[in-house]
């Protein structure tokens, strides 16, 4: 997860030079899904925060 998220700072601020979009991710654990299924990927960014932080 460590990687993952520098990973995504890097690259965010690659393409902050050519005004281009920040990178985050989000890990969907199989319980976790199961437990709160979302309707669409914004419900799925939603609820799958916890590695984000």
């Amino acid at each position: 997860m460590t990687r993952l998220k520098h990973w995504c700072e890097d690259a965010t601020t690659a393409s902050a030079a050519e005004a281009g979009p920040t990178y985050r991710f989000v890990y969907v654990d199989q319980s976790g899904y199961e437990r709160h299924p979302p309707k669409d990927f914004a419900g799925l960014a939603a609820v799958f925060r916890e590695f984000q932080q």
